[in-house]
């Protein structure tokens, strides 16, 4: 991975582990941090910082992203997917739901998806070693583990909410004749 957007204007933070001790949060994708009032932390933009981030390391990664990213706005309600919120994984999300076979069987998607006039060929000259804490890595079966871990978040969490919520739970029985299955 040698290229890059051209024009690339977005943030990643780095935090200590000090920020979990004032009750600080990293937003999802590690965009923004929030502090609470009276926390006595700042927040200090570096520009001249930069680190190499590949938003899509590849195609199982890339699965994995869209399917967590666009499920937890499903999961947040209706009223999340009307304000937009990651509308960028709404249509690969479908695709993947409907026609899994036009990714995942595309040639283009497994071997040329990061090329393209959008990105430079700028790479980052290496100055370490040999890796030798970074194991190595099987990316299909690591999306296969992300993907059942979030399934099993999500569904703790709706399992949590009908059982401390009575009218949740009537509402969950209600709706759960209109849940068709996927073929």
């Amino acid at each position: 991975m040698v290229h890059r957007n051209k024009d690339y204007h977005d943030f990643k933070v780095l935090v200590s582990k000090r920020l979990r001790d004032v009750g600080g949060l990293i937003s999802e994708g590690q965009h923004v941090v929030i502090l609470p009032d009276g926390s006595g932390g700042a927040i200090k933009i570096e520009p001249n910082l930069w680190i190499c981030h590949f938003g899509e390391r590849g195609p199982a990664q890339y699965v994995t992203k869209v399917v967590r990213g666009w499920s937890k706005v499903l999961a947040a309600g209706p009223d999340m997917v009307q304000q937009g919120f990651s509308a960028h994984y709404r249509g690969p999300f479908e695709t993947i739901r409907d026609r899994p076979q036009d990714l995942l069987r595309s040639e283009w998607f497994l071997t040329r998806k990061n090329e393209g006039s959008h990105l430079v060929h700028d790479p980052m000259r290496y100055r370490g070693g040999e890796l030798r804490y970074t194991p190595a890595n099987d990316p299909e079966m690591s999306a296969v583990k992300a993907l059942v871990g979030h399934l099993s978040e999500l569904s703790s969490r709706y399992g949590q909410m009908i059982q401390a919520v009575p009218e949740a739970r009537s509402y969950s029985e209600a709706i759960e004749t209109r849940i068709t299955k996927l073929t």
